[in-house]
């Protein structure tokens, strides 16, 4: 049977009331026109006509990344204390935007149809984030350019949250410690000597942090040592931290968000998890 064979029987067949399935990977002229996409239909402006149920599942998910609209966490501002609303994402749906793109009518411009994402972190859950799960104080000595590293520091992290199953990074959470940002020289450990560098001290919030977090019941899933002995907490107990890679970082293993404070009441530098 030549081409304009095929398509006046499937015309034919069409005409007579033939329910339209979908026998997949049938790519003929007449499957085509008999199982594939509708005539003149589109979607995200791309037209389908005629489209295999495996061409349109293919176009479906390569608009996936462009129609996804990821949720947004609540926040705290550090300042205020003033809690930042999130915001409900969007997840494109392949298996309801494929059945609809099948299922069109001729002509017709098939809308994406999408999933709401909601966020892990919502603005009703901060204000429940009281309980305490578990805290740990250190003392903190040195030069006042020291203290004021700790000070900075505990400015940028406190009012962290974690969201469930999420994984704190002290590093990304604090920025960079340069002079720009308002740090100043103190003494660091490296190798076995002290050398002045910008934020030293930054290390003894960390480690306050990492025995906070053991104290609550959280994970701690990257940890580094000093190659040398610190005074602030028993030996084996501390948390270095370093602009080339050496991060602290801890997962939240709950199914609620949790809330990290810090703060440097004098000589004393606290740190807390709170829950719900």
């Amino acid at each position: 049977m030549t081409a304009a064979g095929a398509v006046l029987l499937v015309l034919i067949f069409a005409g007579a009331g033939v329910v339209r399935a979908t026998p997949h990977g049938d790519r003929t002229v007449a499957g085509r026109l008999l199982w594939g996409a509708p005539a003149r239909a589109s979607i995200a402006g791309r037209p389908v006509s005629g489209m295999t149920f495996e061409e349109v599942e293919s176009l479906v998910w390569s608009l996936q990344g462009t129609l996804r609209l990821p949720p947004k966490n609540a926040s705290i501002d550090r300042r205020s204390g003033r809690i930042e609303p999130g915001r409900d994402g969007a997840t494109l749906d392949v298996e309801l935007t494929r059945a609809a793109v099948m299922g069109a009518g001729e002509g017709e411009t098939v809308m994406p149809r999408t999933t709401r994402v909601r966020p892990r972190i919502s603005a009703e859950d901060v204000p429940r984030l009281t309980r305490p799960l578990g805290s740990y104080a250190t003392t903190v000595a040195g030069s006042p350019e020291r203290r004021e590293n700790i000070r900075l520091a505990t400015r940028n992290l406190d009012r962290s949250l974690i969201a469930p199953g999420e994984i704190f990074s002290f590093l990304e959470t604090l920025g960079p410690t340069t002079h720009e940002r308002g740090f100043v020289d103190a003494p660091v450990i490296v190798g076995e000597e002290f050398v002045p560098g910008p934020g030293g001290g930054v290390c003894q919030v960390a480690t306050t942090i990492y025995n906070a977090a053991l104290e609550s019941g959280l994970a701690v899933v990257e940890r580094h040592r000093h190659t040398k002995p610190v005074s602030y907490v028993p030996e084996g107990m501390d948390a270095v931290v370093a602009s080339w890679g050496l991060d602290l970082k801890i997962l939240n293993p709950t199914d609620h968000p949790v809330m990290l404070r810090v703060s440097l009441d004098g000589r004393r530098l606290m740190a807390r998890f709170l829950g719900p």
